[in-house]
Parts: structure tokens; C-alpha cells; sequence
């Protein structure tokens, strides 16, 4: 039997989350509707240390945020929010917005439960993902949660989409603060939000992700509270009192607009999980023979990534590629060059139903 691989992009997760070139359309969407809403009382102001935004109303700061969505919407509309950040990486402030804007609007369209209606993307899990974790998994509880077959698996995404899969798969009480982190941590997810626990399972399966988790840590250097990871905190509960916790830790990073509390990190800007996990990356990736690749374009801004993840898969024989059919030819030929095995090594689907399952 063969070891098997998986490298993710976008596509997996399209029923809850927009692809890349669609973003930027439902961003503004998203922006458009909450601010048509009046969703604080007017005596509900931001207490407490934080300068300019010390008494400002929760419905001020609402609008402040969405207003920078629909700035970097716009702007992206025709691109993507990739290429606009790669444009401004040598522009701090603007690039740091970008990422903020990023983490706001997926933690905010990941919980759903939105006060409008909202007719795309509605469901919270992917039911690929939820098919794919129901059908790998081995255990029932964090601590002895296995997958079969112990893939090696590589996503490109920002959302928690497995994360959430895992909590409901596992039924982790919704209650529980916790629940991000458990099934981080079942998942052999890296980098882990709890990394500075050095956190690690004894398991042969892992789940790397390239551009880290879209979230934002609060900052403790500057008289706040310890840090901690906001999707966890309130997002099963009331959709208002998730949105003002949101909204306080926005107001923070818009104090410290030259300092990066995200959890996003962009491939052309360095990246940060194979600098810090190189070794181990490079000792999972060998053991790759068949690499099943869904929901990825191999874009033209991941290419010495890519290229230095399929360098490292010194085993591998053979790549299943699921995508359109019109899209054949060019994912063909960018596997080719990225992975440098034969044409004739590489396979081409069109199920694009679910995520394929070995063993």
C-alpha cells in the first residue's frame, strides 16, 4: 500500500468559504449588509485604554472595519487579495491592513449566523471536508484521533474548515473554549495556534498549513490582556458578542497599525512554517508516493514553495490531480514542472464530489 499525500488549495472549501477570484466580490458583499444594520445599541462603547478608539461606539468601529473591507475588495476585484498583497509587501502599513482585513472577514464568515440573509456559501463546514474526516478517522477523542492510512497533508487555505470538521466529528461540546485547539492538535495541525506549548501528538499523520490560520492573537506587550487566539471565543454563541470581541481586538491592531498580530502568512513574503519546521516537514514529505492534489491552481506566487515542498518528496510516483476539465492541460503541465516527474505519472480527474480516500 501506498503512503499517500494531499495538497489543498482553495477549491476544497467552497461551500463555505469563496475561492480565490470570488473573495473579493462577496467581501464588499459582507461589508454592504452590516453596515445597513444598526446591530449596537448607541451606549454600547468601547471601555478602556485604547487611544482614539477609547468611547467610541461599537457601530463606529463596525463601520470602521467594513469600510477596509470594502477598500481592499474593491481594490482586488479582477485580482486577487494575493496579488494585491504581494504588490504592497514592501509597504508595511498597507500590507498589515491587507492581513487584517483578511483574518476580520474569515472569522466573521466562518461563524455564519449572519443577521441577514445570505444566499452563498452558507454552510459552516465544506461537506467534502466533513466527508473526509468521517471517512479517515481513527478514535473518538482528541488524545487518540488517528487518520487512516497516516496521509501527509498540505493546504493552502486560511480558514478552519478541518478544525471545525474535527470538532464535529469528535462532538466537542460547543461550549467548550477550547475546541480550535483540541482539534489542532488531534489533527497534528502546524503551526498550531498553541505552538509556544510545544504541543505534539505521537502520531505518524500531519496537517501543514502554508499560509497559517486566518485569526488574530490580542498583544500583551501593550497592557492588554495574555494573548489568545479570537475564533475560539464565543463562536458558537451570540453572533453580536462574538462581533464585539472582534471589534475591541481590531481596535488594538488599528493602535499598533506597524505590528502584525494575524496568523496569516503569505508564501512570497517568506515563509515562516518551513523556516521553523523544515526538518520534519522534509522527513513527511519524503515518505509521499502518491500525492492527490484538489481545489489548487499551483499559482504563479507559490512557485518556489511548491517547489521546494515537491523537492523534499523524494518518494513519490505518482500524482492524482481533481479539478474542471478545461483546467487539464495547465495544472498537467504546472505539476510537471514543479513536481519534475513524468507526464506520464500524473493522472487527471473530474469527481470533484469528494476528497479521495485511500485504503
Amino acid at each position: 500500500m501506498m503512503n499517500v499525500g494531499y495538497y489543498l488549495g482553495a477549491g476544497i472549501s467552497i461551500e463555505g468559504i469563496p475561492a480565490a477570484n470570488d473573495m473579493p466580490f462577496r467581501m464588499v458583499f459582507l461589508a454592504t449588509e452590516l453596515q445597513k444594520l444598526k446591530l449596537f445599541d448607541d451606549s454600547e462603547v468601547l471601555e478602556g485604554n485604547y487611544g482614539n478608539y477609547e468611547g467610541k461606539s461599537y457601530n463606529e468601529i463596525l463601520k470602521i472595519m467594513t469600510d477596509e473591507w470594502l477598500e481592499i475588495g474593491e481594490k482586488s476585484k479582477r485580482l486577487t487579495i494575493d496579488t494585491l498583497a504581494n504588490e504592497n509587501l514592501r509597504e508595511p502599513l498597507y500590507f498589515n491592513k491587507i492581513k487584517r482585513v483578511l483574518s476580520t472577514y474569515f472569522m466573521i464568515e466562518q461563524k455564519k449566523e449572519f443577521p441577514f440573509e445570505s444566499t452563498k456559501y452558507a454552510e459552516k463546514i465544506d461537506s467534502r471536508i466533513r466527508k473526509f474526516i468521517s471517512e479517515s478517522a481513527k478514535g473518538r477523542t482528541a488524545g487518540n484521533f488517528t487518520l487512516l492510512n497516516d496521509p501527509i497533508i498540505f493546504t493552502w487555505n486560511y480558514d478552519f474548515q478541518f478544525e471545525l470538521a474535527l470538532a464535529n466529528y469528535l462532538k466537542l461540546p460547543k461550549e467548550y473554549d477550547d475546541w480550535i485547539d483540541e482539534s489542532q492538535l488531534a489533527l497534528n495541525i502546524n503551526p498550531k495556534i498553541k505552538d509556544y506549548r510545544e504541543s505534539e501528538r505521537a502520531v505518524q499523520h500531519a496537517l501543514y498549513k502554508m499560509n497559517g490560520t486566518a485569526g488574530i492573537y490580542k498583544s500583551s506587550r501593550i497592557g492588554f490582556d495574555s494573548d489568545f487566539f479570537i475564533p475560539r471565543l464565543y463562536f458558537y454563541g451570540d453572533f453580536n458578542l462574538y462581533l464585539r470581541e472582534i471589534l475591541r481586538v481590531f481596535s488594538i491592531k488599528k493602535l499598533n497599525l506597524d505590528t502584525d498580530y494575524t496568523e496569516i502568512n503569505f508564501a512570497f513574503d517568506g515563509n515562516r512554517l518551513i523556516n521553523n519546521k523544515k526538518l520534519k516537514i522534509k522527513e513527511n514529505a519524503s515518505k509521499i508516493e502518491r500525492l492527490y492534489v484538489m481545489g489548487y491552481s499551483f499559482p504563479i506566487v507559490n512557485k518556489s514553495v511548491d517547489e521546494e515542498i515537491f523537492s523534499m518528496m523524494t518518494s513519490i510516483k505518482e500524482i492524482h490531480i481533481y479539478d474542471i476539465p478545461k483546467q487539464e492541460v495547465l495544472l498537467r503541465e504546472r505539476a510537471r514542472l514543479r513536481s519534475n516527474i513524468s507526464a506520464g505519472s500524473i493522472s487527471y480527474f473530474s469527481n470533484l464530489e469528494n476528497i479521495p480516500v485511500y485504503g
